[in-house]
């Protein structure tokens, strides 16, 4: 759903929401989000929120997002929330953080959620090397978009785009 959003829908733009989400964010306050999540979609909100933070990322404290985000990215059974969680820990590098990796890497394999996996990992200073391990693994959408942002930096990855990536 979220790959025919992508490229066939226009984005909306409900700065009331990320303002919301903000909000509770900043505050601790987090049991809102949820709700706000599941009716607005992740899809149409994380861009402009992840935007957000990033330009204001002196009053949000760092490790109270990352535990937020570890809880509806590996335990909840709301896809919504598992993207929502996902795009959040995106904010940091887990490149020197094999556990976070693998995790990222298996919830990365179900193709609703490889597209937030995928952008999560291009912030990581070796972020290629997953977006290479998840497009050899997947098919579909998911390895579309795992070959749209791979950067052809080794000879094993280049081989694999010219001669494997068909299946």
């Amino acid at each position: 759903m979220d790959s025919i959003g992508i490229f066939h829908s226009t984005s909306k733009k409900p700065e009331k929401v990320i303002a919301e989400v903000l909000s509770h964010l900043k505050s601790g306050k987090t049991d809102n989000i949820p709700a706000v999540v599941e009716k607005y979609g992740v899809l149409q909100i994380i861009d402009p929120l992840l935007t957000a933070i990033r330009q204001n990322a002196a009053k949000y404290n760092a490790s109270k997002v990352i535990e937020y985000a570890k809880s509806p990215a590996f335990g909840s059974n709301n896809v919504e929330m598992v993207k929502f969680g996902i795009a959040l820990l995106g904010l940091f590098d887990w490149g020197d953080t094999p556990e976070m990796q693998e995790k990222l890497l298996t919830l990365g394999m179900y193709e609703e959620l490889t597209l937030y996996v995928l952008a999560a990992a291009r912030g990581w200073h070796n972020g290629n090397d997953m977006i290479f391990k998840i497009a050899q693994r997947i098919d579909g959408w998911g390895k579309i978009h795992a070959a749209e942002r791979l950067e052809p930096e080794t000879d094993e990855i280049r081989e694999w785009i010219l001669l494997k990536q068909g299946g």
